[in-house]
């Protein structure tokens, strides 16, 4: 019955306050819907009272300030708005203000959830003493984080010292009933005692300011008076009715009866200064009369002791989310820890108030309670569409539809591409039998916004691409400085390479995630658009939203698999229903689409839920014929299971080779050899073969050893026999055969052993060798001995500084050497030496050639 009071004074508000079009009816749906016209169509009452509102500044802080502010003897206000009679300044007129804009509104651009930005935009508005430019600042502010209650504040506490009051009325028209905060509605509420005093408002009688300010306190009370923080506003109501005057001993039993109803629900009530108020009431009721006084006050003191053991609990719940509400923006779910961490302290809070820990009969004060709990975490988390979703939801389980609809469609405004709200105002509206046009309405505005969001999501990553190339430019155009003409060209060439690859790991394959999102957001949208509307309507009007789906270029093969079941499941034809699936086919090819695979095997239930032997068989040839390999295991393992099931023997071994042809692993060690064998003889979940037998459970565990590599085979001259897949001898380097090599005698071969303190120049060496002495030069400046033949080559070689051109990359340069087909050693012959030339790896073995003659072999053995 308080409560009840206490609201229906709040409604009387309506007619009495320069606020009234503010805190109208909470059963509106859209208390925003006709503002503007509100404010144009101002009363003339409303008029009079703004035109004798004070200059003066209002505090904002206490009961107190506002008090003595109201005491003060004030002058009217103009009509006109003080701002615009300011000369205002220029941006220009401040040094470098516009590269300071520019830059802000830059990097708003690019990243609209930049709230360190926008703070930095209205601090640098605030600089120029503009009030367009200021106003323009928040509200864009605003409109992005409208849930941010400090930043409201900031902008009232800005028109206040303007003492712009008309703007003051509207900001509290935008904010009042969405932000449920205690510091928001204290300024509210020293707004009204301050336009309301006797001397500005203007009325007959302090009685009539009174009944005004009495209304307004039992709006806000009723409003936010559950949050433990509201004592102090508990408490300056009790102060404000105890020095109201009254001129009867009618209107002071009034007065007493009123100050029990605000002392019974506050010492109800969970607050931070419960106890003051407990020692205010006993101290009330035993002014009162000491004999009714325990009485009254042995009745709630029960009530007390429960609300001050729950104030505890609300302390330990609620300190971890106070520390970080001051400085907190809310901002779309990135799923970081500390967002994750912030909703579940919300949720345990709000489960906490669920399950009733005050023992409230009343079951409406307890819903309450709940959802101002609800309310309180969604100005934090204003984005998150799960709180939104289970507040209706509870709204709902307590037989508040027409609540849970208007929260639904508040977060909808807040989230208008949440999936999750939209789907459930929609069931929502449809069992309640709403006209189906608002739930079309829904699905046609939810699906524009995932088409604004692809649009947005392009150009986001243009602009970074953008960005990302003028950043790698000017990075190569430093890395050329230092660099010669034939370097830099090989230079630029693998740089632009590797720019590609950089764009594109960083642009191109995030750019694409987020398109791939929202293609299965939009094709599930027209999915539950085509159930809920066959479900409403009929299925012919389902197939008018598959024909506009059909239409869109951003859906998946999804949207044709529902439409195909419907169809068949629903209006019993297959023949619909396998045209459908032909058509997808069509509109998603399977030898493009990368997930062609999984449509395919729809596809395949379906004609064997038919029981269609050759077009299940014709289906899957053709799959396969057409899929690239590396997506087609699924298919050919569903062809294998279902010639398991259904087939014959023939055509199962057929399959099984084909399979192993295509997937030839050769390894009968591996996990997947055993799965195979396994799935072969299983049967829905019974796999006792898989289990039992081959361990499968625990095999799983252990890595399998790799088997050992397979000998070479050698052809009759020593080469590799290599074949490609038709059976085919294949070229390959000759000379492998290392027995058809000589080898030098290891036993007898010297190491070189550096000598410390001896010179580089040192005669010549000579290495015993089967009776044949070997020359060997001085070390080199790396500290072994170089041959006689190979120095001499090597001083033939010109030096690296004479060369200017490309630098040769040496791995592709072997390789092509290893490509080059050589004759075997055995029919090599030996290339003649020059006149004059000592052979000094001439082991008196008889050459071939040239050199056979008696004369060659005289004037060799001359030299």
């Amino acid at each position: 019955m308080e409560g009840d009071q206490m609201t229906d004074n709040s409604e009387q508000l309506l007619q009495d306050t320069t606020l009234d079009n503010n805190i109208e009816s909470a059963n509106d749906s859209n208390p925003q819907d006709d503002l503007e016209s509100k404010d144009v169509q101002k009363t003339m009452k409303d008029q009079s009272v703004t035109e004798q509102i004070s200059s003066n500044p209002v505090p904002t802080e206490t009961q107190q300030g506002a008090i003595n502010a109201a005491s003060e003897k004030s002058t009217p206000t103009p009509t006109t708005d003080p701002v615009t009679s300011e000369p205002p300044a220029t941006w220009n007129q401040i040094p470098n203000q516009p590269q300071k804009l520019d830059v802000l509104i830059n990097t708003i651009r690019k990243n609209p959830w930049d709230s360190d930005a926008r703070e930095k935009l209205i601090a640098e508005a605030l600089r120029t003493n503009n009030a367009s430019e200021v106003r323009s600042a928040f509200k864009k502010f605003l409109d992005q984080f409208p849930s941010c209650t400090r930043v409201w504040i900031q902008y009232l506490e800005y028109e206040r010292n303007l003492s712009a009051w008309d703007e003051i009325e509207k900001i509290f028209h935008q904010c009042l009933r969405s932000v449920p905060s205690v510091a928001l509605y204290q300024y509210y509420i020293d707004y009204i005692k301050h336009i309301h005093t006797a001397e500005n408002s203007g009325l007959e009688n302090a009685k009539e300011t009174q009944s005004v300010i009495t209304k307004a306190y039992d709006f806000v009370l009723n409003t936010i008076g559950t949050d433990k923080d509201s004592g102090f506003l508990w408490m300056e109501y009790i102060q404000f009715v105890k020095n109201s005057q009254t001129i009867s001993s009618y209107e002071e039993q009034q007065k007493m009866d009123l100050l029990r109803k605000i002392f019974h629900k506050a010492i109800h009530t969970p607050l931070q200064n419960i106890e003051d108020i407990w020692k205010e009431y006993d101290t009330f009721e035993n002014q009162l009369s000491k004999l009714t006084a325990k009485k009254f006050i042995s009745d709630q003191a029960a009530g007390y002791m429960t609300a001050r053991g729950a104030n505890r609990d609300l302390k330990t719940l609620l300190e971890p989310i106070e520390k970080i509400e001051e400085v907190w923006v809310p901002k779309p779910p990135t799923w970081q820890h500390s967002q994750i961490k912030l909703l579940n302290l919300w949720k345990r809070y709000i489960s906490w108030e669920r399950s009733n820990p005050l023992h409230l009969a009343d079951k409406n004060h307890l819903i309450l309670r709940v959802t101002y709990a609800y309310k309180s975490a969604l100005l934090m988390l204003h984005y998150f569409p799960e709180l939104w979703y289970d507040a209706a939801t509870y709204l709902l389980e307590s037989e508040k539809s027409d609540d849970a609809i208007s929260i639904l469609r508040s977060g909808i405004q807040a989230n208008p591409s949440s999936l999750l709200l939209t789907f459930t105002l929609a069931e929502v509206l449809e069992s309640k039998k709403y006209d189906f046009k608002e739930i079309q309405t829904l699905f046609d505005t939810l699906i524009a916004k995932l088409e604004d969001d692809v649009k947005d999501i392009n150009k986001s990553f243009d602009l970074q691409k953008k960005d990302l190339e003028k950043q790698l430019k000017e990075t190569m155009v430093l890395e050329e400085l230092d660099e010669d003409e034939g370097e830099q060209r090989e230079r630029e060439r693998e740089m632009l390479k590797e720019q590609e690859k950089e764009i594109y790991q960083r642009i191109e394959v995030p750019r694409q995630e987020k398109l791939d999102q929202l293609k299965q957001a939009s094709s599930l949208v027209w999915i539950i658009y085509m159930r809920l509307t066959r479900r409403s309507q009929n299925i012919r009007a389902a197939r008018l939203v598959f024909g506009k789906a059909r239409k869109s270029t951003f859906i998946t093969s999804h949207v044709f698999i529902s439409s195909a079941l419907m169809e068949y499941y629903v209006n019993k034809d297959p023949v619909v229903a396998g045209k459908i699936f032909e058509l997808g086919l069509k509109s998603f090819p399977i030898a493009e689409d990368p997930q062609a695979a999984e449509y395919v095997l729809h596809y395949l239930d379906f004609l064997m839920c038919l029981n269609d032997d050759n077009n299940t068989r014709a289906l899957f040839e053709r799959a396969l014929s057409t899929i690239p390999t590396e997506r087609s295991k699924l298919i050919w393992q569903k062809y294998l299971d279902y010639e398991t099931q259904y087939g014959d023997l023939t055509n199962l071994y057929r399959i099984e080779k084909r399979f192993t042809d295509v997937f030839a692993s050769g390894d009968v060690n591996s996990h997947e050899s055993v799965v195979k064998i396994a799935s072969k003889w299983s049967y829905f979940d019974i796999n006792y073969v898989g289990k039992v037998e081959l361990g499968l459970d625990h095999l799983a565990l252990i890595p399998r050893l790799a088997p050992p590599a397979a000998q070479v085979k050698l052809g009759a001259s020593g080469n590799l026999d290599r074949r490609d897949d038709k059976g085919r001898q294949t070229a390959m380097l000759g000379g492998i055969n290392i027995d058809l090599y000589p080898r030098p005698d290891f036993t007898k071969w010297t190491s070189y052993k550096s000598e410390p303190g001896v010179a580089k120049t040192r005669p010549i060496k000579m290495i015993p060798d089967e009776g044949i002495v070997i020359p060997v030069t001085e070390p080199n400046s790396s500290g072994f001995m170089v041959p006689a033949p190979i120095a001499a080559f090597m001083s033939l070689i010109p030096t690296k500084e004479m060369y200017n051109g490309p630098p040769l990359n040496a791995i592709e340069l072997i390789a092509q050497i290893l490509k080059v087909n050589l004759p075997p050693p055995s029919i090599c012959q030996t290339v003649p030496a020059p006149p004059g030339y000592n052979d000094p790896l001439n082991r008196g073995q008889k050459r071939v050639g040239k050199w056979d003659n008696d004369e060659n072999r005289k004037h060799h053995r001359s030299d």
